[in-house]
């Protein structure tokens, strides 16, 4: 193999790695790194407590309903969130959601999910910090996968795609939604310690 054949198979060599191989471990690793652990399961939970004949722990019973309410308000934030932005802005966001740059900060997803925060952050430096009252009659969303939701505001945020005054409510909503999970966290771990001590 004479030094142009070499160079040439160095080049391409370059040119596979930082072209192909790089980037895909590098979309698989910010992936793995925001992917935290599978939702809290209520409805196990429910059923390995049905299964048991013993007497129910009123306070494990008193968390679990708790932790429904936090749940269902948390989807209320979404769907009002969701209720912000007009139809056709959410269809361009959403072909436009894969030019997201990635999150500017590490998150640990162990404690909420990672888009709200940059939402947060993103809305806050596209637009201000204004606060406005979210839409209380928002209809209820689809099965779709909350993240792609919240990936598609990211989306048209990004891309200044909602007005000042809906970006306001947006913002307010983020921040709600974000104390909920917070607190959600919290009784969903008090609840795994719990369960871990019934016989």
């Amino acid at each position: 193999m004479n030094l142009k054949t070499r160079t040439l198979w160095g080049l391409f060599a370059v040119i596979l790695w930082f072209g192909v191989v790089a980037p895909h471990f590098h979309d698989r690793i910010q992936r793995a790194t925001l992917e935290g652990p599978k939702p809290f399961s209520l409805q196990n939970l429910r059923d390995r407590l049905a299964a048991d004949t013993g007497a129910p722990d009123e306070d494990l019973v008193s968390s679990m309903t708790q932790l429904a309410a936090l749940q269902r308000s948390e989807e209320m934030r979404v769907s009002a969130m969701w209720s912000l932005f007009d139809p056709q802005a959410l269809q361009q966001a959403r072909t436009m959601a894969g030019q997201l740059p990635p999150p500017t900060h590490a998150v640990d997803p162990r404690f909420f999910e990672p888009l709200v925060p940059e939402l947060i952050r993103r809305t806050s430096e596209g637009y201000g910090v204004g606060r406005a009252p979210l839409p209380t009659n928002a209809p209820p969303l689809s099965d779709t996968e909350r993240d792609d939701l919240l990936r598609v505001m990211l989306s048209a945020v990004h891309h200044r795609l909602i007005e000042k005054e809906q970006a306001a409510a947006l913002l307010q909503g983020a921040h709600e939604l974000l104390e909920l999970q917070m607190e959600r966290m919290a009784l969903e771990t008090a609840i795994r310690e719990a369960v871990e001590l019934i016989p």
